[in-house]
């Protein structure tokens, strides 16, 4: 929660919804417009990811894969 991820094009993500919902206001105060956002299996509470993906594994498990493009918005 200390990081300085001002730099970043990309975040990836593999948390539970409500480590990224505490993650959403620093990410969102410090990526630069345009930078994405994946998530791997969880989303970021109402705010609607621009893409979801979906795919089997080789196990035959369901994946989904969150994308967000940030839009320059602070999110709480």
């Amino acid at each position: 929660m200390t990081v300085d991820v001002s730099d970043a094009t990309v975040v990836t993500l593999y948390l539970l919804s409500s480590s990224n919902m505490k993650l959403r206001p620093l990410l969102t105060r410090q990526l630069q417009a345009g930078a994405r956002i994946v998530s791997h299996a969880f989303s970021m509470g109402n705010w609607e990811p621009d893409v979801i993906d979906q795919f089997e594994d080789e196990r035959g498990n369901t994946r989904s894969l969150y994308l967000w493009r940030h839009d320059g918005t602070v999110r709480d």
